[in-house]
């Protein structure tokens, strides 16, 4: 009996590796002109890799004008007015998702209302940060923040990009 181990690489589909290992000896009876030399490979059993399992998160947002229903349209605001931005983080792999954060760049011009981040995430130079340990397959997370409307004498957009990295990402 003759075994060794192997390195499997990186995959990101079902993959098939098949072994060939030839047997040589004296008296071959498969080739009497050159025993070293087999006719036929012996083919090994076959090795096969399974799918790979992986977390993927999305990312879906809306937003909501002095607490009416969310939208993910776009919002008609005046001065004054509360516009709550949702993150809503959904874990649609195979794998729980782990070591999750969320970011959240507050819109320029806008001012974060005070108390107004759920989730206990934390403000920094207008980042908002949420972390959670965990994502199961099928679970999702939403987390909010409040800003208020100035005044402005313009048309003005203003435009909220969020995004989520998680530790155990394939693509990291």
């Amino acid at each position: 009996t003759v075994s060794f181990k192997i390195e499997v690489p990186k995959v990101t589909q079902l993959t098939n590796w098949i072994n060939i290992g030839n047997v040589t000896y004296e008296n071959n009876p498969d080739n009497p002109e050159d025993p070293d030399e087999p006719l036929t490979d012996i083919p090994s059993n076959e090795v096969e890799i399974e799918e790979p399992v992986f977390p993927t998160l999305t990312i879906e947002k809306q937003q909501a004008r002095n607490d009416e229903k969310k939208t993910k349209d776009k919002l008609i605001v005046e001065a004054k007015d509360e516009v709550t931005y949702y993150l809503t983080i959904k874990n649609t792999g195979d794998e729980e998702a782990k070591g999750i954060t969320i970011t959240d760049a507050i819109p320029e011009g806008l001012t974060l209302v005070k108390d107004s981040i759920s989730d206990k995430g934390t403000e920094k130079d207008g980042v908002i940060t949420w972390t959670f340990d965990a994502l199961p397959v099928g679970e999702k997370q939403t987390v909010s923040f409040k800003v208020e409307v100035p005044k402005v004498t313009q048309l003005t957009n203003w435009i909220n990009i969020g995004n989520v990295t998680y530790e155990n990402n394939p693509d990291n």
